[in-house]
């Protein structure tokens, strides 16, 4: 009969190589998870870029929307330089396009369209950035068939530009 002092070296060894053999398993099981996780995340990185790139080539440009281009003039109390104006015409009114600069820093300035009839229908207001150049899109209900005029006037209520159109 085998001493009970042996039977349980030989039980906690046996029990420590199960132990070893489990962690190695485990190891090899999350290794191979890694790997896995590690192909699907460079696939799809791979995938997404060569669909970007496919799918941006082969899109239709996108419609380009007719514009009228108008020369608009400052006060010549004012430095206002404008690089270029646009007119949209909507079905829902005009739209002004505006790339302009010299708009005094901090201060707020209004956009109108004057109709036929002589009423100023507004179109939005924005606030000057200085000598760096703005862009803005201003818009308002007026049709452009009954639009005469474009101004922007500074909050006391003076032109600093205007189109007669």
């Amino acid at each position: 009969m085998p001493s009970p002092r042996r039977d349980r070296h030989a039980t906690t060894r046996s029990a420590g190589r199960r132990r070893e053999a489990a962690d190695l398993r485990a190891r090899r099981g999350r290794v191979r998870l890694a790997t896995v996780a590690a192909t699907v995340v460079v696939a799809l990185g791979v995938g997404g870029v060569v669909g970007g790139v496919v799918g941006r080539a082969t899109a239709p440009e996108p419609p380009t929307v007719p514009t009228e281009a108008i020369s608009m003039a400052p006060s010549p109390q004012r430095s206002v330089s404008v690089d270029s104006a646009d007119l949209v015409a909507h079905t829902w009114g005009v739209e002004l396009r505006i790339v302009a600069a010299g708009f005094a820093e901090g201060e707020t300035f209004r956009a109108a369209f004057r109709t036929d009839d002589g009423e100023l229908v507004p179109a939005g207001e924005f606030i000057g950035v200085g000598d760096s150049p703005m862009t803005c899109f201003l818009q308002s209900a007026a049709l452009r068939e009954d639009v005469t005029q474009v101004v922007i006037t500074d909050d006391g209520g003076e032109t600093v530009l205007s189109s007669d159109l």
